[in-house]
């Protein structure tokens, strides 16, 4: 996600794809709202490259003004998106024919990731084909399946990666909205109007090819705001995701710090050119299921998975990326301004994500960092990267080097609240040994300095955070001994 206020200069769009990866972003509409080894032996010492703790020091993501605070400072965010990570979780070697499993593939993922730099991911909380059953009725879920979402979780935790859940998918049908209309009780029978079947890949938006079929299928799918069966479906869903207890880490899903935030539901649409009263309808949707999310999870953040877009009647709608974004039902800044939405995001193609994503960090705007879209994972030898996908070993991967660099120093330049209970960890490479000590004295002689400034200052709040690889003060982690 990249993210800024909009300046007319190609807001972002789905099909244009620049210079940069990042694609989605964070900011905020108010004051209220922030805004998205080897081995070595020297006398009687062993020292070895790497990390050596279980333990990564997460704590609950928290809105303060304008912007993310975890550990008592601010949090900035350089990640990425993996919508179908549940899917590739349930992928084994045997029934796949794959050199390594789908786990395999995922775990490597997150070390790669979190070696990188990178904090934070987004995906899926259920799978959106059914090959890989999840809800296969209202109630009814797949164990194997939760079973690894709780997986994903973990891992993510194992790696200091934090994670946003999205509920359900505008764009699928299986685990979609569309499915959850057909599941409701109240809503009309579809009769003859049999749903096409989705192609593979990234969605066309509601590219029917029948025109009949088209007007069916978009004014069914904005039953889903309006329809009381529909909405019930979504909260027992989104109940039985926030009170999932993970079975590896005994952790229930709502008390776990992992989880950055909620998404309400991927890139909502209901197009007011069938339905004119979409923008309405979409906004009284948010106004029931934010506060509802609160409700059963005042633990997490919440923001609705948006695009984006600016409603017909808002003098904002300039900014759209055409003026089909006017009919998508989405009102931007109205829609997060909702109470139980902590954040916004918009889908972005930034130009130049230098100027405009880092340069408002520097600038102490409401933009609070960055998601690409979208890490690909090979799992088979023959797969390709699709029209987004980056793999580490690709030169586009070098923007995403550089970038979440910049995004963890300016983290990491700013030592806990002098109110807090935080340690302060800083780097000590003695040449032979890379480790990190408690000195408070340092964060004690930032906040007596009154401008609150130091160059080259690098401050972590555990000793995990100081020595995890990419992440804390060293590439390849604290090295440790073992005499």
């Amino acid at each position: 996600m990249g993210m800024g206020a909009p300046d007319g200069k190609k807001a972002y769009s789905a099909i244009n794809v620049s210079a940069s990866p990042y694609r989605l972003g964070f900011c905020g509409c108010t004051k209220k709202r922030a805004i998205i080894t080897s081995l070595l032996v020297i006398g009687i010492w062993i020292i070895i490259k790497g990390y050596r703790s279980n333990d990564p020091g997460m704590s609950f993501v928290s809105v303060n003004g304008q912007r993310f605070e975890a550990d008592c400072r601010p949090l900035y965010l350089a990640g990425f998106n993996t919508h179908d990570l549940v899917q590739a979780a349930l992928m084994t070697t045997y029934d796949y024919k794959m050199k390594k499993s789908g786990k395999v593939r995922i775990r490597e993922m997150f070390r790669q990731a979190s070696a990188s730099g990178l904090n934070v991911i987004r995906t899926w909380a259920h799978t959106n084909h059914k090959k890989f059953p999840f809800q296969e009725k209202p109630g009814h879920y797949e164990e194997e399946t939760f079973k690894a979402l709780d997986y994903i979780l973990d891992e993510a935790r194992k790696h200091g990666i934090r994670v946003i859940l999205s509920f359900i998918d505008n764009w699928k049908y299986y685990n979609g909205v569309d499915q959850y209309v057909d599941w409701s009780s109240t809503s009309p029978d579809r009769g003859e109007n049999k749903r096409p079947e989705d192609k593979d890949g990234d969605p066309t938006p509601m590219a029917f090819q029948d025109p009949k079929i088209k007007e069916y299928e978009v004014g069914r799918h904005s039953l889903f705001y309006t329809d009381a069966g529909s909405k019930e479906v979504y909260k027992k869903h989104v109940k039985a995701i926030i009170e999932r207890k993970n079975h590896l880490s005994g952790v229930v899903y709502r008390e776990d710090p992992t989880i950055f935030a909620w998404d309400l539901l991927n890139e909502p649409r209901c197009e007011t050119w069938i339905k004119k009263d979409c923008p309405q309808l979409v906004q009284a949707w948010i106004e029931e299921m934010a506060p509802f999310v609160k409700e059963l999870d005042s633990n997490h953040l919440v923001t609705i998975g948006s695009e984006g877009f600016f409603a017909d009647d808002s003098e904002l709608k300039k900014f759209n990326p055409q003026d089909w974004g006017q009919d998508m039902g989405q009102n931007w800044t109205g829609n997060h301004e909702v109470t139980g939405i902590d954040f916004a995001t918009i889908h972005v193609w930034p130009n130049n994500w230098e100027s405009q994503v880092e340069q408002a960090m520097q600038d102490g705007k409401n933009v609070q960092g960055s998601l690409f879209w979208r890490w690909n994972m090979p799992l088979f030898s023959h797969m390709g990267r699709g029209d987004y996908g980056v793999r580490p070993e690709d030169s586009t991967f070098q923007y995403v080097l550089r970038h979440t660099g910049f995004v963890n120093a300016m983290t990491n330049s700013q030592p806990p609240g002098q109110s807090c209970a935080s340690e302060c960890w800083v780097p000590n490479d003695s040449g032979w040994t890379r480790d990190c000590k408690h000195m408070p004295e340092v964060c004690a002689a930032f906040w007596d300095n009154k401008n609150h400034k130091s160059e080259g200052l690098k401050v972590y709040p555990t000793k995990s955070a100081c020595c995890r690889p990419g992440q804390g003060a060293f590439e390849e982690g604290c090295s440790w001994s073992i005499f």
